[in-house]
């Protein structure tokens, strides 16, 4: 058989804990921060109308990894301490990409032309 050892309140104290409060606080700032960046450098090149110079796009590019592997850290540290049952993450699933694709949608038709260069109808397709 095997046995477990139990645990002594000394190797409690020198495990060091994964996910603490403060970990948490501090990714959810860097999310934040990237997301942020992120935003800005949309309304520059919105405002400038052209594309930033391409070591521009590969720092923007490294700013969103960096958020959203901070992203993925925190929901990685939250979900692990609770499971759920299949149906509501089916569900929150499904109703979360609904809303992507209604504000996807919805964005998409702000700005830009009425006609698409060298075609003869219209860019709202998706009927919004």
């Amino acid at each position: 058989m095997l046995s477990r050892k139990k645990r002594t309140p000394e190797l409690e104290k020198d495990t060091p804990k994964k996910g603490g409060k403060g970990s948490m606080v501090l990714l959810s700032i860097l999310f934040a921060v990237c997301f942020v960046l992120g935003i800005v450098f949309h309304i520059f090149e919105w405002r400038t109308a052209s594309l930033g110079p391409s070591s521009l796009q590969l720092a923007y590019q490294g700013v969103l990894a960096v958020g959203y592997a901070a992203l993925w850290m925190v929901l990685h540290n939250i979900y692990r301490a609770r499971r759920s049952r299949p149906a509501k993450s089916l569900w929150t699933i499904l109703i979360a990409g609904m809303i992507m694709l209604g504000v996807g949608g919805l964005t998409s038709q702000i700005g830009g032309t009425s006609v698409l260069p060298g075609l003869d109808f219209p860019n709202n397709l998706g009927g919004f």
